[in-house]
């Protein structure tokens, strides 16, 4: 006892004690679990309602998941040693049960909105089978990190499958690379943070932050866009107005590019790795869209100033025919920057150089210093046209709107428009300064530079297309109406 009162930096007593806790409560709750399931087998009525059959596979997933478990954790107490392969299968094991749960509460909360928001249509909706079909869904969206076995395997020996080790997740991180992966999908453990402590000039706990942040926004944004989308296809008013069709086009193109720069980031945290001429088209569409939105809301204020100024003409002026034409405009003056930088790229690179394995970003395309210069030149040009032309339809505006509305409220109400407008333009043109800002602190510090960027990736792309759908979504009443109507499952008009 004296000699051995320590193990693994821990006392005989704090690991027993441990040992005992873990068993009494994963015992308590196997027995709980198991009241449970016996009542829903032993009652019929149950079988045929969709929220206690996936209720049922929660309390079947979990019991499994506590039995994986703590069966792992008994073999780590006693340091059993096991194949590295049949480990593999355990974890695996464990890792799609882990994931089960809560994708199953989704599922039953979806349910729930079906119930009370589409009542005529629950039991079509819900019915025995189409629960099946939606409990396979479930085990299929629940596999998806199996790719990090599978990356696993990939850069793994055959020796290594029949070598004997205590079995855990932390054996399957082969490679540092894996690491960070794992440490995105799964908690990682203490030792882990302290010896990766930073990584490439930043801690683990920096990445991690920045990546949830950019991953919740994403997803929130892609959300609120998507319902803006569908609520426009949901309604044929919407397709011949200039302003609801170039609307849908900024809320289309802001869309593809969060998905986009969202998968150069999750690239650019995990060092992967690709082709620099598969590279140089993504960053050609990246660089498209990251200007089709400012070009569109340019177009936007001219359709305001148009009705506004000129309303005898509005109506041919911007017929869906000219807006079509304007859409194609739109795409054709985008496309600029990207072409100058394009043919700069091609006529100094060389054809090795395509070929080369590289983390993805738009700075690995610029090979000498001039075309950075010109790249900054042509984004200040479009900074400089768009603003004169933004303040000289906004000064028109606001006259006219100024003058001829008898109604202060409703003067009131365009002004904070306009003004929310154009504050949301303002941060759309100030990204154009990002390729100066860049250039300088590269060549000064690559810690700021990294600070910098991500700063500018939120507020200055991310959060303008934030701005849209509420200026023109929720601000425009005949827009605002539909996307009640709409949320609301038409239960307005059963009233």
């Amino acid at each position: 006892m004296n000699s051995n009162n320590t193990v693994f930096g821990q006392t005989s007593a704090q690991l027993h004690s441990k040992f005992i806790i873990v068993q009494v409560l994963v015992v308590i709750f196997l027995c709980v679990n198991l009241l449970l399931i016996v009542t829903f087998f032993k009652n019929e009525c149950f079988y045929t309602t969709a929220r206690y059959i996936l209720f049922a596979v929660t309390l079947l997933s979990d019991s499994f998941l506590f039995l994986l478990t703590d069966l792992l954790f008994i073999f780590t107490f006693f340091r059993v040693t096991m194949w590295v392969s049949l480990c593999s299968v355990i974890c695996i094991s464990v890792l799609l049960y882990l994931i089960v749960t809560p994708v199953t509460l989704t599922a039953m909360t979806l349910e729930c909105y079906v119930a009370i928001c589409m009542p005529l249509r629950h039991a079509e909706l819900c019915s025995t089978r189409s629960t099946v079909h939606v409990i396979l869904v479930i085990h299929g969206l629940s596999s998806v990190p199996y790719v990090i076995f599978i990356i696993f395997f990939a850069s793994a020996s055959l020796d290594f499958y029949y070598q004997y080790r205590i079995c855990s997740v932390e054996i399957f991180t082969v490679y540092k690379w894996q690491d960070h992966v794992r440490y995105y999908l799964t908690v990682p453990s203490k030792s882990n943070m302290n010896s990766n402590n930073s990584v490439f000039g930043q801690t683990l706990a920096q990445l991690h932050s920045k990546f949830i942040i950019v991953q919740v926004l994403v997803v929130i944004f892609i959300c609120v866009n998507l319902l803006l989308i569908v609520t426009f296809f949901k309604n044929e008013c919407f397709y011949t107005t200039a302003r609801y069709i170039l609307f849908a086009v900024t809320l289309l193109s802001d869309s593809f590019l969060f998905l986009v720069s969202d998968l150069l980031f999750i690239f650019a945290v995990f060092r992967v790795t690709m082709w620099v001429s598969l590279c140089s088209v993504i960053c050609i569409s990246v660089l498209l869209y990251l200007i089709v939105t400012p070009v569109t809301l340019t177009a936007m204020t001219l359709e305001r100033y148009v009705a506004i100024c000129m309303p005898l003409r509005h109506a041919e002026l911007c017929s869906t025919r000219n807006t079509l034409h304007v859409i194609l405009v739109i795409h054709g003056l985008s496309s600029v920057p990207y072409a100058v930088f394009l043919f700069t790229f091609f006529a100094s690179a060389s054809l090795d150089f395509y070929h080369q394995y590289r983390i993805c970003s738009v700075e690995i395309l610029i090979v000498y210093k001039w075309q950075d210069h010109i790249r900054s030149a042509v984004f200040q040009f479009y900074f400089l046209i768009m603003c004169l032309i933004i303040m000289l339809c906004y000064f028109k505006i606001m006259k006219v709107a100024r003058t001829a509305s008898e109604d202060d409220k409703i003067s009131s109400k365009g002004l904070r428009t306009v003004a929310l407008h154009a504050f949301q333009l303002l941060l759309c043109l100030i990204q154009f300064w990002y390729p100066l800002v860049t250039s300088t602190l590269t060549h000064i510090d690559f810690y700021s530079f990294e600070h910098v960027r991500f700063f500018s990736y939120i507020v200055f792309n991310l959060s303008p297309r934030c701005l849209s759908p509420l200026i023109y979504g929720l601000r425009d009443e005949m827009f605002f109406t539909a996307l009640k109507k709409y949320l609301s499952c038409g239960l307005c008009d059963r009233k």
